[in-house]
């Protein structure tokens, strides 16, 4: 990636979250990134684990050649986001590329073209570490409990705030946000989930306001 001749203006809204049509310029961008694993190997268990140095070089020479980013809180949300979309991506390599019917070694050679083989056997491995595996077991069982679906498609909550505090005038609540992306054209909420938790999310704010 090439530095833009103009960079692209980013906005943030008082949650230090990216806004506006530049927020998912941003998203894609951030998206490529994390993909390239010559900025980020795959070799490292955790985005943690990855040295600051690859961090710091990428947002330097990478994100500020491309977008107007200055704030130390902007750069943070963009590491988090980083961080995840690393992780969704190898996820997605190691479905694509392995297979359980065959042996670590065979795995290991039927490495990505773009992955150096060496990586590939180290992510490999812990991949199918006890370790690994019981973690991946455990986080599937905390999505298959997430069955409260939103109606903002590929629109972010924070993107939705901000276009409506614009339009309104005013600052719009958690709670006011949570009707906003769980409740359909015809006032009802998505599923029975989602109006439930909308009463113990008021009941709560009902308790702290007392």
């Amino acid at each position: 990636m090439t530095d833009s001749p103009t960079k692209i203006l980013t906005q943030w809204n008082r949650h230090n979250q990216p806004v506006g049509d530049s927020s998912s310029l941003l998203a894609g961008f951030l998206g490529q990134v994390a993909s390239n694993f010559g900025n980020f190997p795959i070799l490292y268990e955790k985005w943690t684990q990855v040295p600051e140095e690859y961090k710091n070089n990428v947002f330097v020479n990478t994100i500020q050649a491309n977008f107007v980013v200055n704030d130390q809180k902007h750069k943070e949300y963009i590491f988090w986001s980083l961080g995840k979309k690393w992780k969704d991506k190898r996820c997605r390599l190691f479905d694509k590329f392995h297979d359980w019917e065959k042996s670590v070694e065979q795995n290991i050679q039927n490495h990505p073209p773009h992955i150096p083989q060496d990586h590939w056997a180290i992510f490999v491995r812990y991949r199918q570490s006890n370790k690994a595996m019981d973690m991946s077991n455990k986080n599937a069982a905390n999505r298959a409990k997430l069955m409260i679906p939103h109606i903002l498609g590929s629109k972010t909550l924070a993107r939705k705030r901000d276009e409506l505090e614009l339009l309104h005038g005013r600052e719009f609540s958690r709670a006011e946000m949570y009707q906003v992306s769980h409740k359909k054209p015809d006032g009802n909420f998505v599923n029975e989930e989602a109006r439930e938790l909308h009463v113990s999310l008021m009941c709560y704010l009902n308790f702290i306001v007392i």
